[in-house]
């Protein structure tokens, strides 16, 4: 996949093996919408109910941009251990836990290279092959 971050814009292409489909989201405040390879576009209730079919839950869309960057969504309670081995931060909120077990440098900032992040029965693992932030983006999600 491919996340992309502007502002409070998020996209996520989702790509899989040939005649697997791909998927490309996009969450810009309370609005969630997909759109398949083929063009064709759902709105937010209906994109809701594809991606928790196809991904087995609902994912909290609003905290994956600051959980991408190993930090805690600002909109709600979170708690936050960081350890000398990994996991090397762990970030719990939204009945969610993120482990990070390893981080790169990137324009000097420690960016999540591998988590995992569990929810009742559902674990999904994330491996950030590269990096590109711009520097003009300034600090933080």
């Amino acid at each position: 996949f491919t996340w992309e971050q502007q502002a409070g814009a998020t996209t996520l292409s989702l790509r899989g093996p040939p005649g697997a489909g791909a998927l490309r989201v996009t969450l810009d405040g309370d609005s969630l919408s997909v759109s398949d390879g083929d063009g064709r576009s759902l709105d937010t209730e209906q994109t809701r109910l594809l991606l928790r079919e196809r991904l087995g839950a609902d994912l909290p869309w609003d905290k994956l941009r600051y959980w991408m960057l190993g930090v805690p969504a600002p909109d709600g309670p979170s708690s936050v251990a960081d350890a000398d081995r990994a996991p090397l931060r762990v970030i719990e909120q939204a009945d969610w836990r993120i482990g990070y077990d390893a981080f790169k440098p990137t324009l000097g900032a420690s960016l999540p290279a591998r988590f995992t992040a569990s929810h009742a029965g559902v674990r999904l693992k994330v491996t950030v092959d590269q990096w590109q932030v711009s520097p003009a983006a300034g600090r933080g999600p």
